[in-house]
């Protein structure tokens, strides 16, 4: 099942879009802000993908991090399923979104359904 995960983010986010690493590129180039990150990430999400909702959050342990998970629905017509479920993930260690899927869904025709699922 990981497989066909792994398959749904590699068709609809083919590469990440983050921040360059510290040993990477001219020291006299700024890094791009989180937001800038997030807004060229969100550029790769194909225009028929539609919006869940966000978990944005705090995480407070020994240590504090950064939950802000934007969650979307594409059609997926491929393999017996009507839809992929997959999220922009933070990672505040490394100062970039991933693409990370989810499931992909069957069964249903509706959005709204298939959300709920």
């Amino acid at each position: 099942m990981r497989d066909c995960v792994r398959l749904v983010a590699s068709r609809l986010l083919p590469d990440a879009a983050r921040a360059p690493d510290d040993d990477e590129g001219d020291e006299d180039e700024e890094s791009p802000s989180k937001e800038e990150v997030r807004a060229a990430m969100q550029e790769r999400i194909p225009a028929n993908a539609i919006f869940i909702g966000s978990l944005n959050d705090e995480v407070c342990n020994w240590t504090s991090w950064e939950l802000d998970d934007p969650f979307y629905l594409v059609p997926w017509r491929a393999d017996g399923f009507a839809w992929a479920l997959f999220r922009l993930t933070w990672d505040d260690n490394w100062g970039r979104y991933e693409g990370e899927p989810i499931s992909r869904i069957s069964g249903v025709t509706e959005a709204k359904k298939a959300v709920r699922r």
